[in-house]
């Protein structure tokens, strides 16, 4: 029998996901008596779930700011930041399904027990990223706890922020041991 591959269906599933809370998100009516510009609880919490994503979002942003004097493009109902940020859910969890495909099949460990410049810089950046996360959840937006949303978008950040950093250092922390051990031996 087959085996589900995660690195497939975890995107699939999370894009259908991620595109049902936005579109939940935009056509939510905004709280009465609200003179600035609010986010949707549901779109916060879209974002918390697929944090990493959210870089891909700032991209889609950077690249439309030299469109503003043109109409906005919009796929699906969707703008140039919230499609950047649906291709970074794809990837984001791509990569989520690939490592746990990986660690389900612990013949493809053994391989890949060499630590490169490559692996080392990938991990760094990844570590990286996860540190990145938490200076969002510290200088996000003020105050600090103005919605049930913004409390659990900020939480699923630190979650994300807390995997991003560990997994690698888990990682290299072994690929370090194992070629330490294999020195002396």
């Amino acid at each position: 029998m087959r085996k589900l591959k995660l690195r497939f269906a975890l995107p699939t599933a999370q894009l259908a996901v991620a595109m049902s809370l936005m579109y939940w998100g935009e056509h939510m009516k905004a709280p009465p008596h609200s003179d600035e510009l609010s986010v949707s609880s549901v779109t916060l919490i879209c974002f918390g779930i697929n944090a990493p994503a959210m870089l891909f979002r700032a991209l889609g942003a950077w690249f439309g700011t030299q469109l503003i004097d043109r109409a906005p493009v919009a796929v699906f109902g969707f703008g140039l930041e919230e499609c950047f940020f649906l291709l970074g859910v794809i990837a984001c969890w791509y990569f989520v399904g690939r490592w746990l495909d990986h660690l389900k099949s612990p013949g493809t460990q053994a391989v890949s027990e060499r630590l490169t410049v490559g692996r080392l810089a990938l991990n760094l950046l990844v570590m990286a990223l996860g540190a990145f996360l938490i200076l969002l959840v510290i200088r996000g937006r003020q105050p600090l706890f103005h919605s049930g949303g913004a409390i659990i978008e900020k939480a699923l950040f630190l979650s994300w922020s807390a995997f991003l950093i560990v997994a690698p250092s888990l990682k290299l922390a072994r690929r370090l041991r194992k070629q330490g051990t294999g020195r002396t031996q």
